[in-house]
């Protein structure tokens, strides 16, 4: 009897012991699900303010989590809670005594101010609020391209490029417009890695000097997208033309590439100096019909940047003239996907 006890009491102990560890496993869960990052809450006429600081667009939807204390109310004395826009969503937390806000930024938003509206059985508390504030900024970053025209033939074309910098990847695909738009230029837009964009275009002689505004549509998937505008300037200087304008290379098995130079009169060139990056090997040649080249080979990429794609430029002079060309250089990673 005393045996058939013991066994009993050593069953009930196990019982205790596993329903206590299973406790607490459930309750590092639930927590862990709950870290969510830390807005600052300061107080207000109406209630409180939540400094959402500076937010990426497109990002994903921000978590904002309020005390009901910080309110003065409890969870069941809310009896109406409402988002002043779509763009914000909001639920209570009866067990916590907290309020969990939703926020997603739209694409016309550079200023936050939104709020969530409590109301309460509670006479003698009120309405409350919880105003939302911050900046909201592109994610991305541009850098200008500029289209050098250097008085061609009106039949000639010449290429020119500009690139975009993601501050988070794009995988769905991009497209590129001209504006306003010109019959004499063509552009298109092609992705070089996850978070770096390679626009092209190419224009006649004929072109009008000033400003465009190349206008990229970013595909964010799931129908979403976004647009940048870069800026590309079009300007008439020197005599000389550059066939191509644009040199790919690529660490992987790239010997190099040629780019060769001409008057627009016929007149012969010589080359007088060159100035390029350490990380390429640029040499002079020269061909029977008195126009003049360069070979362009990849050199110590040690020095050169850490990135995946390299955006170098190689500058040209010649005796005869106080003309200059320029080559853009385009070094692509072995781990790039072209």
């Amino acid at each position: 009897m005393v045996g058939i006890k013991t066994q009993s009491r050593l069953w009930h102990w196990i019982v205790v012991v596993v329903a206590l560890g299973l406790s607490v496993s459930a309750s590092l869960v639930y927590f862990t699900k709950r870290e969510l990052p830390a807005y600052p809450i300061s107080a207000c006429e109406e209630g409180v303010s939540v400094n959402l600081g500076e937010i990426q667009f497109p990002s994903e939807p921000l978590s904002i989590t309020v005390p009901l204390q910080r309110l003065d109310l409890r969870a069941d004395s809310v009896t109406n809670v409402r988002a002043t826009c779509g763009c914000t969503s909001a639920s209570l937390d009866h067990e916590r005594q907290e309020i969990d806000i939703k926020f997603v930024p739209r694409r016309d938003m550079t200023k936050v101010h939104e709020s969530v509206l409590l109301t309460s059985s509670d006479a003698a508390s009120g309405p409350k609020a919880v105003h939302l504030t911050g900046n909201v900024v592109p994610a991305w970053t541009a850098d200008p391209g500029s289209l050098s025209l250097e008085r061609v033939l009106p039949d000639e074309r010449r290429a020119f490029w500009c690139t975009v910098t993601m501050a988070r990847e794009c995988t769905r695909g991009c497209s590129c417009r001209l504006l306003p738009k010109s019959r004499d230029i063509s552009l298109q837009a092609r992705r070089l890695c996850d978070r770096k964009i390679l626009i092209e275009g190419v224009a006649r002689g004929s072109t009008e000097q000033g400003t465009y505004r190349g206008q990229i549509k970013l595909m964010l998937g799931q129908g979403a997208y976004s647009t940048v505008t870069v800026p590309i300037s079009v300007e008439h200087i020197g005599a000389v033309t550059s066939e191509p304008a644009l040199i790919t290379l690529s660490s992987k098995g790239q010997r190099g590439a040629i780019a060769a130079f001409k008057h627009f009169d016929g007149r012969k060139l010589h080359i007088k100096r060159i100035e390029s990056p350490s990380h390429l090997r640029v040499s002079p040649l020269r061909d029977k019909g008195g126009a003049c080249s360069i070979r362009v080979e990849l050199g110590d990429l040690v020095t050169a940047a850490e990135e995946r794609v390299t955006v170098s430029t190689v500058g040209v002079s010649f005796e005869e003239t106080d003309a200059r060309a320029k080559i853009r250089v385009v070094v692509l990673r072995d781990s790039t996907r072209r």
